[in-house]
Formats: structure tokens, C-alpha cells, sequence
């Protein structure tokens, strides 16, 4: 019997009920009930996910730079500007992303850039892109879409994507992106 089990009051399958209680910050209960109705209720002032799509809220707004080279030699048809038609292409018929194109975002030494915003959320300066990470920009754009307040957990992005965030900006700067 561990010490979970033992706080549990050593009822059979409440370790990990307990355990997931304790892992979470919520404290210990000897109840898994009781701990399953915490887990599930939203945590105040948190960003929380949501699964269910929500057709009232504004478009998310993507700003890729076109000019990127990514370190490579100037061509007719830089990295920024295949990462441009890569996102175009995947957001075609979307109403609900908007990708537009920008000359240049000041951060040429970390590869291909973006902006991602949207009214009344964060809005997210991302970098070491490239048009091979699109999918999984795409992936990113959707849970960003999903959250509260423009916040995505790297925990929630996809692994290329884990190093791609160089700052923020308060929502109030993105009245009308």
C-alpha cells in the first residue's frame, strides 16, 4: 500500500484519482468523486481548451512574412513566401483563419516568421517556421482558435513547433488585425 492508497483510505482504485489530484495543484481528497468533479470543473483565471467549435468568435488572423530566406541565398521564391501559399492553400474555404502576407517582421535570424492574432486574445510573434512545418502550423492555429485568451500550452502544440514562440502581445493591440 502506497501512501496514496493509504490517504485514499486504502479503497481500491482511488491511487490514481488521488494521485492525479495531488499532481494537479487542486490538493489530496480521499474521495475520487469528489476529485473527478474538481478536475472537471475550470479552474479559475486558467485558459481553458474547449472541443466544441464556436462559430461567434472573430477569425484567427495569421501574418506570415514573405521575405524569409531562412539563411538561404535570395531567390524568386523564398521560404517565407512558400510558408505564405503553404498556409493560403491549407486555410482556403476557412472562414474562419485569414492568412496574410507581410514584407518583412524584424526577426530574420530566426527563420521564417508569423504573427498569429486575434480581438480580445493574445497574439503571438512565431518563429523557426518553415512551409515543411504547415500542417503542424495549422494544428497550432486551431487550438489557438479553441483557447480562451490566445494561450496554447507547448504541452498542446506539436513537437516542431515547441521552439517557435518569441513573444507576445497584449489583445488590445489587435482591434482590427
Amino acid at each position: 500500500m502506497t501512501v496514496f492508497d493509504r490517504m485514499a483510505g486504502g479503497v481500491p482504485g482511488t491511487r490514481l484519482a488521488t494521485t492525479w489530484c495531488f499532481a494537479a495543484g487542486r490538493g489530496m481528497t480521499a474521495h475520487p468523486a469528489f476529485c473527478a468533479a474538481r478536475a472537471a470543473a475550470p479552474r479559475k483565471g486558467t485558459d481553458q481548451m474547449t472541443t466544441s467549435p464556436q462559430p461567434h468568435l472573430p477569425a484567427v488572423h495569421l501574418h506570415v512574412c514573405v521575405t524569409c530566406r531562412r539563411g538561404l541565398p535570395a531567390s524568386d521564391n523564398p521560404q517565407g513566401r512558400q510558408l505564405h501559399d503553404a498556409m493560403h492553400a491549407l486555410a482556403e474555404g476557412n472562414p474562419d483563419i485569414v492568412v496574410h502576407e507581410v514584407a518583412c517582421l524584424a526577426a530574420c535570424n530566426d527563420g521564417c516568421t508569423a504573427v498569429i492574432a486575434t480581438p480580445g486574445k493574445w497574439g503571438w510573434l512565431l518563429a523557426n517556421l518553415g512551409p515543411e512545418k504547415a500542417d503542424d502550423l495549422l494544428t497550432y492555429i486551431e487550438a489557438y482558435a479553441a483557447s480562451a485568451k490566445g494561450t496554447v500550452m507547448p504541452s498542446r502544440r506539436p513537437a516542431s513547433l515547441s521552439d517557435m514562440v518569441r513573444g507576445r502581445f497584449p489583445a488590445s493591440l489587435f482591434s482590427g488585425v
